[in-house]
């Protein structure tokens, strides 16, 4: 692990400066995606900049709510940004509903704007997995594979270069075909690859979060992403032909 960047006399956290990396990646790609195929680019940035404040918002009072019982007797805590007081996933959630009501507030299609993230979503997934190798994060179940890494006490599983390999196969293969990809399949190709992976590197995860009958919550919504993305190819629900305008520059 190297959890900390030595730079002279001072020490940056690894971690948070790749979560900084990967949405300005996103970002930046997602901007030059969404002018190819046709949308105002800088719209991308905008919508970076509300999702940015809504997920942190969101990821922080989720936390405060889910540990009342540590905050209620020091509220200023509360207001903390920690990177390790948030909670992730109604964040994300939060976010995804910023992406939807802004799109449709400023007449985006909806498709077409995702398609344009998928890509660079891809490769921030990976700098992000990074992020976990370098602080420990998101770590493996032991193993005696010769691949396996020295973390916390045990020979593990390498689970985020198991993601970080996973997500950029994921996004060579929608870069390479992205000029030729009809409307929502890049869209459906992700969330079908996002959630293959999940299902398979959730498998070899240590102390994973579980729901109901003790499945793995990351598998469970892995198979959710995966099936729904089939069965939305097969019914061709998701995906259309359709001329695309010139892009704004």
């Amino acid at each position: 692990m190297f959890p900390t960047i030595q730079l002279g006399p001072v020490q940056f956290p690894v971690k948070p400066f790749m979560l900084l990396v990967a949405l300005y990646v996103f970002l930046w790609l997602g901007e030059k995606e969404a002018r190819r195929l046709g949308l105002r680019g800088e719209k991308i940035w905008d919508i970076g900049f509300y999702s940015i404040i809504v997920g942190i918002v969101v990821g922080r009072a989720a936390h405060v709510a889910f540990n009342w019982h540590s905050y209620k007797g020091d509220l200023p805590q509360a207001l903390s940004l920690n990177t390790n007081t948030f909670v992730l996933w109604p964040a994300l959630l939060a976010v995804l509903l910023t992406w939807v009501v802004y799109a449709r507030l400023n007449g985006i299609p909806m498709l077409l704007l995702a398609d344009a993230l998928s890509p660079g979503a891809a490769l921030a997934w990976a700098l992000v997995s990074l992020g976990d190798l370098a602080s420990g994060d998101a770590y493996g179940s032991p193993t005696s594979l010769p691949w396996g890494i020295d973390l916390w006490g045990a020979q593990r599983h390498p689970t985020q270069i198991y993601y970080m390999v996973g997500v950029l196969v994921l996004f060579l293969a929608l870069w390479l075909r992205r000029k030729k990809a009809s409307t929502g399949e890049q869209t459906l190709l992700f969330l079908g690859g996002a959630g293959a992976i999940m299902l398979f590197v959730g498998a070899f995860r240590a102390n994973p979060g579980t729901t109901i009958g003790g499945l793995r919550t990351e598998q469970v919504i892995g198979l959710i992403l995966l099936a729904g993305a089939l069965a939305a190819d097969f019914f061709g629900c998701c995906t259309v032909r359709q001329e695309r305008s010139t892009p704004t520059r």
